[in-house]
């Protein structure tokens, strides 16, 4: 177990992350890469100026103490003219011709701005170390889908589709969790161009041989306004469950950056509305339906499986909070709702001090617990506490009582969180948003 405080170069980021886990009980298990083109190349014979996207998804899968499995993937992706492409895809060697150029393209490439997460059950076909090339109709669903390790074509009246029936379904892949450091559509033409390979991404958290809890920020100085590049949360791992027999609660969530729209809307994001950010049917595998109420890991919880077996359904965070209508109303004189808008003098927030209570001079935390609207109360996340933000500042310790005889405690450190995750945004807490206080020691 140990409590991190790192920073790490973005062009390295995810590889940094990995070593965190493996350096503290979590075993690598497999890397591999996944290039895909783009079906409809193969239905225009043309040579012209049509762009197709091309990419390159690196994966890594890692496991914990108890063998659950979690895959991190990023992605490159590039755009080619139709008559400058210099490669075909008739042929095995065609393919390995394209696997070849993708994999001196996707350092070039590589979008350091976001990585996605996802739980499987079972070891993909992929072997270690290997690349594989597919076809797509679904850009990022193939790059990340890990149960179809090969794509056939089939051709119909002289028009290619996509066979699937080689898919390994059995890998029971969760929907995935796309997890964005910051807004990728900032205002100004240079913007874009001032985070580099080198830039460094603060991570702050704790990670033991079950589980990771982490909060992540890339460096914000070149846009520290308005909310673009947000504090984000990641867990993954196993929560403490109160049935004894309970070896299949483990959880995936975390949070992003507003990357649906331009930087007014990212500060204008509405952390009281109930509507989903992500549409769930975007993010799971391609052979997967789940149809009824799966989790997407930004609005609410993932969970491996339920009491009885239904696998990655939507759960929910329960704690110990006020009412969330109570005053004030977070929300700054600009209209915006994450905590940079309103911690500050001219906002009512600031003259309110939920925190410590004048009562029993204490700051009164709660555990986060996990909660299905059918099942009820299945556990809680380790190594947290949830609580008002109200009159805390980030770094703040709290001292959280474990015995009387003798006097032992628990250190917690106090962040908030200002991505859109399930500890700030309605339906997934009681509350918007909740503090975040993350074990450090015991003294």
């Amino acid at each position: 177990m140990a409590f991190i405080e790192k920073v790490f170069q973005e062009g390295s980021f995810l590889d940094d992350l990995i070593n965190v886990a493996t350096s503290n009980g979590w075993t690598k298990v497999k890397r591999f890469q996944k290039a895909g083109y783009p079906l409809a190349i193969l239905k225009n014979s043309g040579m012209d100026e049509t762009l197709y996207r091309f990419g390159i998804a690196e994966h890594t899968i890692i496991k914990n103490a108890e063998g659950a499995m979690y895959g991190l993937v990023q992605i490159a992706s590039w755009d080619i003219a139709k008559k400058d492409l210099s490669y075909k895809f008739n042929t095995e060697e065609d393919k390995a011709e394209f696997i070849k150029d993708a994999k001196l393209r996707y350092s070039k490439n590589l979008d350091r701005s976001c990585f996605y997460v996802y739980m499987i059950e079972k070891d993909p076909a992929f072997k270690d170390g290997t690349a594989t090339a597919v076809a797509y109709d679904s850009f990022t669903k193939i790059l990340i889908d890990v149960e179809v390790s090969k794509t056939d074509i089939l051709m119909k009246n002289g028009n290619p589709s996509i066979d699937y029936t080689s898919a390994n379904t059995d890998v029971m892949m969760s929907p995935f969790v796309k997890i964005t450091l910051r807004n990728p559509n900032l205002e100004g033409v240079d913007v874009k161009t001032n985070w580099w390979p080198d830039s460094l991404v603060r991570v702050t958290g704790q990670v033991d041989k079950d589980r990771v809890v982490l909060l992540i920020q890339a460096d914000n100085t070149p846009a520290f306004e308005n909310n673009v590049v947000p504090v984000t949360p990641l867990y993954m791992g196993k929560i403490e469950s109160y049935a004894k027999d309970d070896q299949i609660g483990d959880a995936l969530w975390a949070g992003t950056a507003f990357d649906t729209g331009a930087e007014n809307s990212s500060h204008a994001f509405d952390f009281n509305d109930k509507k989903p950010y992500r549409n769930v049917n975007d993010s799971l595998p391609i052979l997967k339906t789940y149809p009824k109420s799966p989790g997407n890991g930004i609005d609410n919880v993932i969970i491996k499986r339920s009491r009885l077996g239904a696998r990655y359904q939507a759960h929910y965070i329960a704690w110990n909070v006020a009412p969330n209508e109570m005053p004030p109303d977070r929300k700054g004189v600009n209209g915006g709702q994450y905590p940079l808008a309103w911690q500050s003098h001219d906002n009512d927030e600031y003259k309110y001090q939920f925190n410590p209570s004048v009562y029993s001079g204490r700051v009164h935390t709660s555990r986060a617990y996990i909660v299905h609207p059918d099942e009820g109360v299945r556990g809680f996340l380790p190594h947290m506490v949830l609580l008002s933000p109200l009159g805390l500042l980030n770094g703040d310790k709290l001292k959280v009582r474990k015995n009387t005889c003798p006097d032992t405690f628990d250190i917690y450190r106090f962040y908030n969180v200002d991505a859109i995750s399930p500890i700030t945004k309605k339906p997934a807490t009681p509350y918007r948003p909740a503090g975040l206080g993350i074990y450090e020691k015991s003294m």
